[in-house]
């Protein structure tokens, strides 16, 4: 017998979480996560910090020269990320600027 215990952690939280060390372990400096919530201030310990949007557009033009230690989407297809994608494929997006 089982029973979920609750708590403050949710998936949402928990995929932020795998999704940025995957990011950092990749070598990726910066990236968007969308509007600040609510629950987004414990972050802040680990570095997140709300930027000007003038900043933001510099940090993301170098961040676009910037090479990466390893592909993000590559890391993930050959194990390397804290979660497994589901069904084997991965789901790319692409950025234009």
């Amino acid at each position: 017998m089982c029973c979920l215990v609750k708590d403050r952690r949710s998936t949402g939280a928990i995929l932020s979480k795998a999704i940025g060390a995957l990011l950092t372990d990749c070598g990726v400096m910066d990236w968007y996560w969308g509007s600040k919530m609510e629950y987004m201030k414990e972050y802040e310990a680990h570095g997140a910090r709300e930027v000007p949007r003038a900043e933001y557009y510099e940090r993301l033009r170098r961040g676009i020269r910037q090479e990466l230690r390893s592909d993000p989407e590559a890391a993930v297809r050959t194990g390397r990320a804290l979660i497994e994608p589901r069904g084997g494929g991965v789901a790319t997006a692409t950025v234009a600027l």
